[in-house]
């Protein structure tokens, strides 16, 4: 990258931001393609298999404004952390279900996990960044969201040719980036300062 803000690309708090935000976007970019291969393995049906992309989104209704205040209380990295934890088994553990009941439920877990990520990554680049820069690093947050929704759907694709549990598997990358996140990430001088 060139230009005024090029260097946000090799700070590593920047680029520990974006790792993690990876993972939020596939939450529904992964499962759309795959909605209809669930509905024979998982009991459900053609009127109700798009339930588990509501169960996905619903809880960030309640959650979001919780994990918010957790984020002041406890800090950026926590939150975060525990988000990808969540996230990365809930929906890990959907390739395991055995019921259309089971794996809505994994579904509602794993979007409390998504709930702690995004507005809290969106938080931290205001924490770390301002102006111009914020703006900047917002915009290369939101195009690396971009890119997973373009790239994972395919392999999501790919994978379910196979079987239909393993486009859940690569959820199992939120397990890692939270380690990472875990011991790279310094909490922003900024929280709970206001």
């Amino acid at each position: 990258m060139v230009g005024d803000h090029g260097a946000l690309l090799a700070d590593r708090q920047f680029q520990l931001v974006l790792l993690a935000n990876l993972m939020p976007p596939l939450g529904t970019a992964l499962l759309s393609p795959v909605l209809d291969s669930l509905i024979g393995p998982l009991g459900a049906t053609k009127a109700n298999v798009g339930l588990l992309m509501s169960a996905y989104t619903a809880p960030a209704i309640v959650m979001i404004p919780i994990a918010g205040m957790l984020a002041d209380r406890v800090g950026r990295r926590p939150v975060i952390v525990g988000g990808l934890l969540v996230f990365g088994s809930a929906g890990t553990a959907i390739a395991l279900a055995d019921s259309f009941r089971i794996a809505l439920g994994l579904r509602l877990l794993q979007g409390v996990g998504f709930a702690a990520l995004t507005p809290i990554l969106i938080t931290a680049i205001g924490d770390l960044y301002s102006g111009a820069q914020e703006a900047t690093a917002q915009g290369l947050r939101f195009t690396s969201s971009g890119i997973a929704q373009t790239a994972f759907p395919l392999a999501s694709g790919v994978l379910v040719t196979v079987a239909w549990q393993y486009p859940f598997l690569l959820y199992a990358f939120a397990l890692p980036m939270a380690v990472v996140v875990a011991l790279r990430f310094e909490e922003p001088a900024t929280v709970g300062d206001a």
